[in-house]
């Protein structure tokens, strides 16, 4: 018997389109029970945030021209924490310390310390970040920090002008001359229609297209576009409380095991991406359950204000902004904001009845 030459990979599991829905049914009566749980709680919160910024209801009883003033002891007493907390992190950088596990990897410690280091307060903005962090946990008893590893790239379009193509030449051959002397270190180049569409195979980096035009004055154009990467790393994402959403009474939000009895059995971050990040995302591949005809509906969509929007429309009002959600409609459709939610939950998925930790969207 001849011995086996392939072993393909089984899938770990197969959603179809019914499971699918009782997941997403799932996740929603996940959402309104948090958010009806908690409703109190958010309502006075805002009573609370109101105190600590000063705002007032501008009255004046209960005598004419009678003083609405606020007295500051709770702002003076939070910011007051809040730079000590700032100070007492920023004061040591690098602020984490590695420590090997291996002898061997000793040398490496100092390594990593400032590695770390630049991606929080270089690549980021730590300075910044430890501040939100501060005032969330001084003025929310807690904080949430959402660190997901971030890998964005963006088309960038470059173009140069040249002479016309010379009359004892060809096109390919002009324009095989100049992609040459314009890129000199490329491995290769592919030509994909008539000599006027182009792929280069670059020493480093990703395969990127070239293309070329005529203009009136009978000059060329050559159109480079490439996939430049813009962030590839770590990214620290503070989460407003109004964005966390949780079961009542958890001490953490880990899954729950014998080792962390009041874990979050699930945990619901909210955001507002753009209709153009969706896009990018499905045309990316990492969601790819999504079709042609879902992401043209997106544009229709709008954003659920259902929650997490009192905070921010009476600081609006109070500031003399306008809150009203009319403005939303004039936006390009490619900017309008949708409501996602990335859910952390711990379910069966291979059916073989204990649970899975899994991230739905």
């Amino acid at each position: 018997m001849a011995d086996k030459r392939t072993r393909p990979r089984k899938e770990a599991f197969r959603l179809n389109a019914d499971r699918r829905t009782e997941i997403v049914d799932r996740v929603k009566d996940f959402r309104d029970a948090d958010m009806t749980a908690r409703t109190n709680d958010i309502e006075k919160r805002v009573q609370r945030y109101a105190k600590y910024r000063m705002w007032t209801e501008g009255k004046d009883w209960p005598w004419l021209n009678s003083s609405d003033a606020a007295v500051p002891d709770m702002m003076t007493h939070s910011l007051r924490m809040q730079d000590t907390l700032h100070n007492a992190v920023m004061s040591r950088r690098p602020v984490i310390g590695a420590k090997a596990t291996q002898e061997h990897d000793r040398e490496k410690e100092e390594v990593v310390d400032k590695l770390i280091d630049h991606q929080v307060f270089v690549e980021q903005d730590g300075e910044r970040i430890i501040g939100d962090l501060a005032e969330a946990f001084i003025n929310d008893g807690h904080f949430t920090a959402f660190i997901p590893w971030i890998r964005e790239t963006r088309e960038t379009m470059e173009v140069r002008r040249f002479d016309p193509i010379p009359e004892e030449l060809e096109p390919r051959e002009y324009f095989f001359t100049l992609m040459s002397n314009n890129f000199p270190e490329l491995l290769g180049l592919e030509e994909i229609s008539d000599g006027w569409e182009w792929r280069a195979r670059p020493k480093d980096g990703e395969p990127f297209r070239i293309s070329f035009f005529t203009t009136p004055d009978e000059q060329i154009e050559m159109v480079v576009r490439r996939e430049v990467q813009v962030y590839d790393g770590p990214r620290i994402i503070v989460k407003d409380i109004e964005e966390v959403l949780h079961p009542q009474r958890v001490m953490n939000l880990q899954p729950p095991s014998p080792s962390n009895p009041h874990g979050a059995p699930h945990v619901i971050l909210v955001d507002n991406p753009t209709v153009d990040e969706i896009k990018r995302l499905a045309k990316s591949g990492f969601y790819d359950l999504i079709s042609k005809k879902d992401i043209e509906a997106l544009e229709n969509l709008t954003k659920d204000d259902s929650e997490g929007e009192d905070r921010k429309q009476a600081t609006d009002t109070i500031q003399g902004g306008d809150a009203s959600p009319s403005l939303e409609s004039s936006k390009a459709k490619s900017h309008k904001r949708l409501t996602r939610l990335t859910c952390f939950d711990v379910f069966d998925i291979d059916n073989d009845g204990i649970d899975e930790d899994v991230i739905w969207w």
